[in-house]
């Protein structure tokens, strides 16, 4: 093992999982040391808790063990967080003071969600009417309130930020209307959805369309309003309207809450962050600024592109390729041209399609939006199943990557 190269991933998301397992069919993989760094046990599939959260009672799809993700002989798994990284040195310190050094490091922690900053909230979730389809222990209670609630204001809002859930919380809020329509009590709820972002999403265009899908369906919209506080027993929430610059209370009957979401403290507070936080990587080859050993992918990076599945799908080609290209010393650096989408289901039959580059970029960049109401449709874009999730990480074409062929 000693001669071998070390490859160190820290996070079992989809980012980190499925290099792992690209790599683990490289035609070079003999020659590397690959360490996982990750202190969950599960790996959650979090596309499918949004609408199995809402539509299918006793259908949420399990978690998997990381265990069963990677083999045991090849893979050597630190059950521990990482704490401090020493990128000059090329090592990190675990939070139990481990030192796992490396060669290559890939980051792909992904966001954690901060709930201690809305104040009234802790030890609240599923219960007093209070949910959310971003806590796996909550989902139960979030599909029993959402087929309880007959009438009254259901209040939807998310934190601002960068965030995964960007569009996942716009979808659930869809999905709740298509419920309330089909059990008849549409008319008996208001609905709103406040955003703590000023805008419905960071591009213009992409902005205007969402909002335009809101009001088709009569849901109130707001924007730079975030949640601070919540009077469970008197289901009263307290925002902060930064328009306005002022703090007010609104009563619910059922509220749903997605909470900020911020990168881990070990990477804030290291060598490796930019000024908000993120790891600081050049967008196109999605190596670190500073630091040629190091890469990122996902929602931690400061990429700007939306944070989901699909960028992270759309990212694998480009890092699998750069970290072969380093390995091995043969050919140039492969770039990312920023291209990714993603879908917004408003109905189980029903989805709007978006196509974009970077973020940054200009609005002509961007393709319209397509709505599909056929099954074949659907099952097109279908992102709850399970086993298709867990193959496109296994059976990727990414993993026909070698880099003894790279020229």
């Amino acid at each position: 093992m000693e001669n071998k190269l070390k490859l160190v991933v820290v996070g079992a998301g989809f980012g980190g999982m499925s290099i792992i397992s690209s790599i683990n069919q490289w035609a070079i993989r003999e020659n590397l040391e690959i360490t996982l760094v990750e202190p969950d046990e599960w790996h959650h599939y979090r596309n499918c808790w949004i609408k199995n959260s809402i539509l299918e009672p006793g259908k949420i799809s399990k978690s998997i063990h990381i265990a069963d993700l990677i083999p045991s002989d090849s893979v050597n798994w630190l059950n521990e967080p990482a704490a401090q990284f020493h990128p000059e040195q090329s090592y990190l310190l675990t939070i139990n003071g481990t030192r796992v050094n490396y060669d290559i490091l890939v980051i792909a922690t992904g966001l954690k969600p901060k709930w201690k900053l809305i104040d009234g909230i802790h030890g609240k979730l599923g219960r007093n009417f209070i949910t959310t389809a971003f806590n796996f222990s909550s989902l139960d209670w979030n599909r029993k309130f959402f087929n309880e609630i007959e009438k009254g204001k259901v209040l939807f809002t998310i934190s601002g930020g960068g965030s995964n859930g960007t569009i996942p919380s716009k979808e659930i809020v869809l999905l709740a209307n298509d419920l309330f329509k089909q059990k008849n009590i549409r008319d008996n709820l208001r609905i709103s959805y406040y955003d703590g972002n000023q805008s419905m999403f960071p591009n213009t265009k992409i902005s205007e369309s969402l909002s335009s899908i809101f009001n088709a369906e009569q849901i109130e919209q707001r924007v730079s309003t975030t949640l601070l506080k919540v009077f469970p027993k008197s289901k009263e929430a307290v925002f902060y309207d930064a328009f306005q610059d002022k703090e007010y209370s609104e009563n619910y009957d059922l509220l749903h809450i997605v909470p900020k979401m911020s990168p881990p403290k070990a990477i804030i507070e290291s060598q490796l962050s930019d000024k908000n936080g993120f790891l600081a990587v050049d967008k196109t080859t999605l190596k670190h600024k500073n630091f040629d050993n190091i890469f990122g992918i996902g929602d931690i990076t400061n990429i700007p592109c939306v944070k989901n599945l699909s960028a992270i799908r759309a990212q694998l080609p480009t890092i699998l390729g750069n970290i072969g290209a380093l390995i091995t010393g043969l050919g140039d650096f492969k770039e990312f041209n920023g291209e990714h989408s993603f879908s917004l289901h408003s109905a189980p039959l029903r989805r709007s399609n978006y196509r974009l580059k970077f973020l940054e970029l200009s609005e002509s960049k961007v393709w319209p939006s397509i709505t599909t109401n056929t099954i074949l449709g659907y099952i097109i874009a279908e992102k709850t199943n399970i086993k298709n999730y867990r193959s496109s990480f296994v059976k990727s074409k990414a993993n026909k990557l070698e880099p003894s062929k790279i020229k």
